[in-house]
């Protein structure tokens, strides 16, 4: 018996028409945390997308902050049908009910559950690294620069 070598394409894949998707990510330098997500259309036009630095944290803390930062600014831009990606299985799998946070992320979760039964509708999908690149990217940036960034 022998085993065959497969390969996969992994990327960013545009969402439903109907649908806009937010791309989330956390990241920590020298215990210094910075989150960040972009929302696209459903051709990959940029929607908006922001960083921001939360201080001395974790990676979990970061990418909760960063996936409920995206989903307030989807209700803010009035978007009803959300598809929501992100590489951290752990946030993925906390918001989809698959077992119960670690107890600093509760309430974050919590509000991240209750945005989401505001929406019409609303999927949460872990994705590889590779397809959350721009999204690491822009997350990283923060660690270079001062202040806030946002893109319109």
């Amino acid at each position: 018996m022998h085993s065959q070598n497969q390969c996969a394409t992994i990327k960013w894949q545009a969402t439903l028409n109907c649908f806009v998707k937010i791309n989330f990510d956390g990241s920590v330098k020298t215990n210094y945390a910075i989150c960040g997500f972009m929302l696209r259309d459903a051709n990959g036009r940029l929607v908006f997308a922001a960083y921001n630095r939360i201080g001395r944290s974790s990676v979990p803390i970061a990418e909760v902050v960063a996936l409920r930062d995206g989903l307030l600014k989807a209700k803010e831009k009035r978007f009803t049908n959300v598809k929501v990606e992100g590489d951290s299985k752990l946030m993925i799998d906390a918001v989809n009910d698959r077992f119960e946070p670690p107890w600093r992320l509760i309430k974050l979760v919590d509000d991240i559950r209750t945005l989401a039964t505001s929406l019409d509708s609303i999927i949460f999908t872990h994705v590889f690294t590779e397809a959350n690149f721009v999204v690491d990217v822009i997350t990283n940036l923060g660690h270079a620069c001062d202040s806030p960034l946002y893109w319109n």
